[in-house]
């Protein structure tokens, strides 16, 4: 009854078209197909699949990359203080894409994007050594602070 209350204030507050609404009962759809499927395992098998997925879920939060709002618009753009527009146009043409992507579409390829050109460059930084080095604190005589 809750879950119907929330679609329905999202569908009378929606502004483009119910779009949000349709994406918001797919979702809950879906959660309600995984609760019942989970709901019919025997506890045993749950209790047996616990360790093994709460573990997953830890490496896959760990093993987030993590890149600000200016890292990103940097690598898309080449401006660190770009428009959200000139993401979304950058984002369309490095992708090839017919359509110019919504805001927070945008905002999710270009951090895919970032990782994409990051990566490469911090594995080659890696492999010479570059990252474990200590010379931000040096100075011109060679002494260290």
């Amino acid at each position: 009854m809750l879950a119907c209350a929330g679609l329905l204030i999202m569908y009378s507050s929606g502004y483009d078209h119910g779009t949000r609404f349709v994406d918001h009962g797919r979702n809950m759809l879906l959660a309600g197909f995984i609760m019942f499927v989970v709901a019919q395992m025997p506890p045993q098998k749950l209790m047996a699949w616990a360790v093994p997925i709460y573990t997953v879920g830890v490496i896959l939060l760990v093993a987030v990359a993590e890149y600000t709002a200016l890292q990103m618009k940097q690598s898309v753009t080449g401006h660190g203080r770009a428009a959200k527009s000139q993401v979304q146009e950058m984002v369309k043409r490095l992708l090839q894409l017919p359509v110019v992507p919504r805001q927070d579409a945008a905002d999710a390829l270009g951090m895919a994007i970032t990782h994409a050109h990051a990566s490469p460059s911090m594995n080659k930084l890696a492999a010479q050594g570059v990252l474990n080095r200590k010379t931000h604190g040096m100075f011109r005589s060679g002494r260290s602070h």
